[in-house]
Protein backbone atom coordinates (compact mmCIF):
# COMPACT_ATOMS: atom_id res chain seq x y z
CA UNK A 1 0.00 0.00 0.00
CA UNK A 2 1.40 3.85 -1.14
CA UNK A 3 -0.40 6.16 0.83
CA UNK A 4 1.70 9.10 0.44
CA UNK A 5 1.91 12.16 -2.07
CA UNK A 6 4.65 14.27 -1.48
CA UNK A 7 5.44 17.32 -3.80
CA UNK A 8 7.64 20.36 -4.94
CA UNK A 9 6.93 24.40 -5.23
CA UNK A 10 9.23 26.80 -5.63
CA UNK A 11 7.97 30.80 -6.19
CA UNK A 12 9.51 31.07 -9.22
CA UNK A 13 10.52 34.52 -11.36
CA UNK A 14 7.91 34.79 -14.25
CA UNK A 15 4.89 32.69 -12.75
CA UNK A 16 1.47 34.21 -11.51
CA UNK A 17 1.86 32.73 -7.82
CA UNK A 18 -2.17 33.62 -7.51
CA UNK A 19 -2.59 30.54 -10.45
CA UNK A 20 0.24 28.37 -9.05
CA UNK A 21 -0.97 28.67 -5.49
CA UNK A 22 -4.42 27.59 -7.32
CA UNK A 23 -2.70 24.89 -9.18
CA UNK A 24 -1.28 23.35 -6.46
CA UNK A 25 -4.07 23.42 -3.92
CA UNK A 26 -5.95 21.60 -6.52
CA UNK A 27 -3.34 19.13 -6.86
CA UNK A 28 -3.49 18.67 -3.02
CA UNK A 29 -7.01 18.18 -2.66
CA UNK A 30 -7.18 15.71 -4.79
CA UNK A 31 -5.01 13.40 -3.26
CA UNK A 32 -6.14 14.17 -0.06
CA UNK A 33 -9.87 13.14 -1.58
CA UNK A 34 -8.25 9.62 -1.92
CA UNK A 35 -6.97 9.27 1.64
CA UNK A 36 -3.19 10.23 0.90
CA UNK A 37 -0.86 12.08 2.87
CA UNK A 38 0.46 14.77 1.48
CA UNK A 39 3.58 17.31 1.51
CA UNK A 40 4.48 19.99 -0.12
CA UNK A 41 8.39 20.36 -0.41
CA UNK A 42 10.52 24.01 -1.46
CA UNK A 43 13.76 25.04 -2.11
CA UNK A 44 14.59 25.34 1.78
CA UNK A 45 14.37 21.81 1.81
CA UNK A 46 17.10 20.76 -0.63
CA UNK A 47 19.10 23.24 0.69
CA UNK A 48 19.59 21.35 3.72
CA UNK A 49 21.01 18.41 2.11
CA UNK A 50 24.71 18.15 1.60
CA UNK A 51 24.45 17.43 -1.84
CA UNK A 52 23.22 20.42 -2.54
CA UNK A 53 26.08 22.54 -3.84
CA UNK A 54 27.46 19.72 -6.03
CA UNK A 55 23.90 18.88 -7.37
CA UNK A 56 23.16 23.05 -8.10
CA UNK A 57 26.19 23.04 -9.90
CA UNK A 58 25.67 19.93 -11.92
CA UNK A 59 22.23 21.87 -13.02
CA UNK A 60 24.34 24.44 -14.22
CA UNK A 61 27.33 23.40 -15.89
CA UNK A 62 26.31 22.20 -19.35
CA UNK A 63 23.82 24.77 -20.02
CA UNK A 64 24.35 25.99 -23.45
CA UNK A 65 23.79 30.20 -22.72
CA UNK A 66 25.06 32.47 -25.12
CA UNK A 67 24.21 36.37 -26.30
CA UNK A 68 21.62 35.32 -28.03
CA UNK A 69 19.31 33.92 -25.25
CA UNK A 70 16.76 35.95 -24.29
CA UNK A 71 16.21 37.54 -21.00
CA UNK A 72 12.51 35.89 -20.46
CA UNK A 73 14.87 32.19 -20.95
CA UNK A 74 17.20 33.65 -18.28
CA UNK A 75 14.80 34.58 -15.90
CA UNK A 76 12.32 32.24 -16.24
CA UNK A 77 13.46 29.21 -17.70
CA UNK A 78 17.00 28.23 -16.18
CA UNK A 79 15.19 29.01 -12.51
CA UNK A 80 12.14 26.14 -13.62
CA UNK A 81 14.66 23.45 -14.92
CA UNK A 82 16.99 23.89 -11.97
CA UNK A 83 14.08 23.39 -9.40
CA UNK A 84 13.22 20.11 -11.46
CA UNK A 85 16.95 18.97 -10.67
CA UNK A 86 17.05 20.60 -7.34
CA UNK A 87 14.11 18.80 -5.73
CA UNK A 88 15.61 15.53 -5.71
CA UNK A 89 17.17 16.50 -3.09
CA UNK A 90 14.11 17.65 -0.80
CA UNK A 91 12.82 14.31 -1.46
CA UNK A 92 15.78 13.06 -0.32
CA UNK A 93 15.78 15.20 3.27
CA UNK A 94 11.78 13.75 4.19
CA UNK A 95 13.22 10.66 5.31
CA UNK A 96 10.13 8.96 4.20
CA UNK A 97 9.83 5.83 2.43
CA UNK A 98 7.00 4.30 0.58
CA UNK A 99 5.63 7.23 -1.28
CA UNK A 100 4.62 8.53 -4.37
CA UNK A 101 6.26 11.79 -5.82
CA UNK A 102 5.20 14.42 -8.58
CA UNK A 103 4.74 17.76 -9.94
CA UNK A 104 1.72 19.57 -8.69
CA UNK A 105 -0.03 19.53 -11.63
CA UNK A 106 -0.62 15.57 -11.30
CA UNK A 107 -4.45 15.38 -10.25
CA UNK A 108 -5.28 12.16 -8.84
CA UNK A 109 -9.23 10.84 -9.99
CA UNK A 110 -9.15 7.49 -9.11
CA UNK A 111 -6.06 6.06 -7.60
CA UNK A 112 -6.26 4.37 -4.06
CA UNK A 113 -3.93 3.70 -1.36
CA UNK A 114 -4.39 0.22 -2.10
CA UNK A 115 -4.36 0.11 -5.65
CA UNK A 116 -1.01 -0.56 -6.81
CA UNK A 117 3.00 -1.96 -5.57
CA UNK A 118 6.07 -1.13 -6.80
CA UNK A 119 9.82 -1.01 -5.78
CA UNK A 120 12.68 0.68 -5.82
CA UNK A 121 12.76 3.67 -7.93
CA UNK A 122 10.43 3.71 -10.60
CA UNK A 123 9.21 6.30 -13.27
CA UNK A 124 5.91 6.14 -13.33
CA UNK A 125 5.33 7.76 -16.71
CA UNK A 126 8.21 6.58 -18.92
CA UNK A 127 11.27 9.19 -19.13
CA UNK A 128 9.54 12.44 -18.28
CA UNK A 129 9.77 12.53 -13.99
CA UNK A 130 6.65 14.32 -13.55
CA UNK A 131 5.37 10.82 -11.15
CA UNK A 132 7.34 8.32 -9.67
CA UNK A 133 7.68 5.65 -7.24
CA UNK A 134 9.83 5.81 -3.91
CA UNK A 135 10.58 2.68 -1.58
CA UNK A 136 12.74 4.89 0.64
CA UNK A 137 14.19 8.65 0.49
CA UNK A 138 17.92 7.13 -0.26
CA UNK A 139 16.40 5.82 -3.46
CA UNK A 140 16.02 10.28 -4.30
CA UNK A 141 19.23 11.01 -3.29
CA UNK A 142 20.86 8.13 -5.23
CA UNK A 143 19.46 10.09 -8.17
CA UNK A 144 21.02 13.37 -6.98
CA UNK A 145 24.31 11.06 -6.91
CA UNK A 146 24.27 9.78 -10.46
CA UNK A 147 22.91 13.40 -11.80
CA UNK A 148 25.85 14.52 -10.27
CA UNK A 149 28.67 11.70 -11.25
CA UNK A 150 27.29 11.76 -15.10
CA UNK A 151 26.32 15.43 -15.74
CA UNK A 152 29.07 15.57 -17.98
CA UNK A 153 26.81 13.21 -20.55
CA UNK A 154 24.99 16.74 -21.56
CA UNK A 155 28.13 18.14 -23.27
CA UNK A 156 26.78 16.89 -26.39
CA UNK A 157 23.36 17.64 -25.38
CA UNK A 158 21.75 18.42 -28.51
CA UNK A 159 18.52 20.55 -27.97
CA UNK A 160 16.97 23.73 -29.11
CA UNK A 161 16.25 24.53 -25.42
CA UNK A 162 19.20 26.09 -23.23
CA UNK A 163 18.28 24.89 -20.29
CA UNK A 164 17.70 20.78 -19.47
CA UNK A 165 15.62 19.76 -16.08
CA UNK A 166 15.90 16.31 -15.04
CA UNK A 167 14.00 14.52 -17.34
CA UNK A 168 16.70 15.70 -20.27
CA UNK A 169 19.41 14.41 -18.38
CA UNK A 170 16.95 11.22 -17.70
CA UNK A 171 16.23 10.53 -21.48
CA UNK A 172 19.58 11.54 -22.52
CA UNK A 173 21.24 8.48 -20.07
CA UNK A 174 18.24 6.46 -21.07
CA UNK A 175 19.83 6.20 -24.87
CA UNK A 176 23.06 6.36 -24.36
CA UNK A 177 23.98 4.77 -20.55
CA UNK A 178 20.81 2.45 -20.09
CA UNK A 179 23.33 0.06 -18.28
CA UNK A 180 22.87 3.19 -15.17
CA UNK A 181 19.33 1.97 -14.61
CA UNK A 182 19.67 -1.32 -14.88
CA UNK A 183 22.75 -1.96 -12.48
CA UNK A 184 20.93 0.63 -10.02
CA UNK A 185 17.63 -1.43 -10.74
CA UNK A 186 15.82 1.64 -11.59
CA UNK A 187 12.57 0.99 -13.87
CA UNK A 188 10.43 2.60 -16.06
CA UNK A 189 6.58 1.98 -16.45
CA UNK A 190 3.57 4.10 -18.14
CA UNK A 191 -0.05 2.80 -17.24
CA UNK A 192 -1.05 5.46 -14.69
CA UNK A 193 -0.87 8.79 -16.21
CA UNK A 194 -3.38 9.86 -19.34
CA UNK A 195 -3.51 13.48 -20.55
CA UNK A 196 -6.81 15.64 -20.54
CA UNK A 197 -8.16 17.28 -23.47
CA UNK A 198 -7.96 20.70 -22.82
CA UNK A 199 -10.39 21.76 -25.62
CA UNK A 200 -13.02 19.33 -25.39
CA UNK A 201 -13.00 18.59 -21.56
CA UNK A 202 -13.24 14.69 -22.09
CA UNK A 203 -11.43 12.31 -19.11
CA UNK A 204 -9.63 9.74 -20.68
CA UNK A 205 -11.48 6.27 -20.87
CA UNK A 206 -10.32 4.56 -16.94
CA UNK A 207 -8.37 7.22 -16.15
CA UNK A 208 -6.51 7.39 -12.56
CA UNK A 209 -4.09 10.11 -12.97
CA UNK A 210 -4.49 13.34 -15.42
CA UNK A 211 -1.19 15.38 -15.91
CA UNK A 212 -2.50 18.71 -16.37
CA UNK A 213 0.89 19.59 -17.90
CA UNK A 214 2.51 22.61 -19.60
CA UNK A 215 3.16 20.32 -23.05
CA UNK A 216 -0.48 20.21 -23.38
CA UNK A 217 -1.54 23.18 -22.92
CA UNK A 218 1.50 24.81 -25.22
CA UNK A 219 -0.61 26.30 -27.81
CA UNK A 220 -2.50 28.29 -25.82
CA UNK A 221 -1.35 31.98 -25.91
CA UNK A 222 -1.46 31.91 -21.41
CA UNK A 223 -0.70 28.46 -20.67
CA UNK A 224 -1.17 28.86 -17.45
CA UNK A 225 -4.59 30.68 -17.14
CA UNK A 226 -5.34 27.43 -19.62
CA UNK A 227 -3.91 24.74 -17.48
CA UNK A 228 -6.49 26.32 -14.55
CA UNK A 229 -8.90 25.96 -16.86
CA UNK A 230 -8.70 22.91 -17.55
CA UNK A 231 -8.65 21.82 -13.79
CA UNK A 232 -11.95 23.60 -13.05
CA UNK A 233 -13.55 21.89 -15.65
CA UNK A 234 -11.96 18.45 -14.01
CA UNK A 235 -12.67 19.47 -10.77
CA UNK A 236 -16.13 18.01 -10.43
CA UNK A 237 -14.63 14.15 -10.94
CA UNK A 238 -11.70 14.49 -8.59
CA UNK A 239 -13.02 17.36 -6.38
CA UNK A 240 -16.94 16.19 -6.12
CA UNK A 241 -19.30 18.59 -3.73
Amino acid sequence: MVDKFITYKEELKGFDQSIQNQILNECVSSWKRKNFKTSVLSRRDAEKHLLYRDLLAASKKHCKITKSVNERTLNVIQFHSEASIIRWLAFANTKESNFFLGDYDIFNLNLNTTDTEYKKLTFLNDTCLCFSYVENWLWAEHLAEIFIKNIDIMYDWNESHVFYHDQDIIRNLYKNKYKIFTENEITFENNLISDPDPIEGVVPENCKLLHISHFVHRGFKDSESARLKTINKYKSIYNPI
